[in-house]
């Protein structure tokens, strides 16, 4: 147990030192990114997204009908579109598309915990790695614009850059996204 606390305050010292000198070096970046993204958030439904489905197996269905869907809208619109129109902002950027849905062991886990399915919203999940905060807002611009568009609709935004970071100290944008037109609103 001490060397897992030792673990956890160094990753937390690590990520904070690191966070003061994003802080220092990206001022006014983080500053346009502070605004965007809590105008972006004021947009949101007041009520968390509920998924169609109540059970696992509903769910692990759902989310594997989606997830080709997924992939062209984010790798195939959004990344591209990125790389092409924010190319200083995205260099040294990295798409990660998870290749396989969560773990259905994971799913039963967390609706046990909450009594159903229907509030579990990252079976299927991807991430960009952005080296700069100009990368991360450019990111979140172009979500909402792919948003105006009428190709996905963001339905959560939870700011870990800004807000409370993770337990370890972790720091990201996380983005709950439906796909629009898709029948299980997944």
């Amino acid at each position: 147990f001490e060397a897992l606390e030792a673990g956890n305050s160094t990753f937390l010292a690590v990520y904070s030192a690191v966070w003061d000198l994003v802080k220092m070096t990206e001022p006014s970046q983080l500053a346009v990114y502070k605004k965007r993204v809590a105008e972006a958030a004021a947009k949101l439904p007041e009520a968390k997204q509920q998924q169609a489905a109540s059970t696992v197996a509903e769910l692990f269905r759902d989310a594997a009908k989606v997830k080709p869907k997924f992939a062209v809208v984010v790798g195939d619109k959004l990344y591209k579109q990125l790389k092409r129109k924010r190319k200083e902002a995205m260099a040294d950027s990295k798409l990660k598309i998870c290749p396989t849905l969560k773990k259905t062991t994971r799913l039963a886990e967390k609706a046990a915990f909450a009594g159903t399915a229907a509030g579990i919203s990252d079976v299927v999940r991807g991430m960009i790695v952005a080296k700069s905060m100009a990368g991360v807002d450019a990111v979140l611009e172009m979500l909402l614009e792919l948003e105006a568009e009428g190709l996905i609709k963001i339905v959560r935004l939870k700011d870990r850059f800004c807000a409370l970071p993770s337990g370890g100290g972790w720091r990201d944008l996380m983005a709950n996204i439906t796909i629009v037109g898709d029948d299980t609103n997944h």
